[in-house]
């Protein structure tokens, strides 16, 4: 009986071993081109949020300075992740020299399907452009029905990332 356990909890530990081993490897393989992929999409969001940019620099991780073809600096593209209904709100927010918004695109989110996954749509992110940190909800941006959390959750995003942009351009 002793012996039988004992064969049985080997067998397991060499199972668990092998699979271990398995996925670590698939791990090492895919996580190059998970990250490549990740790049390629942050530039997309960069070009879309900041278009009069031609190339960028990154400060840190969440942060780059946008600059035109001649060199010039025309804002910021920040990565916020603001917590909404459903989770993490993750986004890139455009902003301009002159701390005002030139663009923000949804990367991912977690919020109800037809509610806050509105927060995605084309009409709500646009009410976003040209407003500075002292917009409101309801005054200045209409919440998406149903979905006020989420609406607020993307103002706080935007907020931030004017605000990390803003302590950004005081040391230049």
């Amino acid at each position: 009986m002793v012996k039988e356990s004992l064969k049985l909890g080997l067998i397991l530990l060499l199972i668990c071993g092998i699979s271990t081993g398995l996925l670590a490897y698939v791990n090492d393989l895919t996580a190059p081109v998970i990250y490549e992929n990740e790049l390629a999409a942050n530039k997309a969001a960069m070009l879309q949020v900041m278009p009069s940019a031609e190339q960028f620099r990154e400060v840190s991780q969440s942060l780059s300075k946008a600059f035109d073809k001649d060199g010039n600096l025309k804002g910021y593209t920040v990565k916020v992740s603001p917590s909404g209904y459903g989770g993490e709100i993750s986004m890139m927010i455009g902003v301009n020299t002159d701390y005002t918004v030139s663009g923000v695109q949804i990367l991912s989110l977690s919020e109800t399907p037809g509610l806050g996954a509105k927060a995605q749509d084309e009409a709500f992110l646009t009410q976003f452009t040209g407003k500075n940190d002292s917009m409101e909800l309801k005054k200045d941006i209409n919440a998406i029905s149903g979905a006020t959390i989420t609406s607020t959750a993307v103002i706080s995003g935007v907020k931030e990332a004017i605000g990390i942009a803003k302590a950004e351009g005081g040391n230049k």
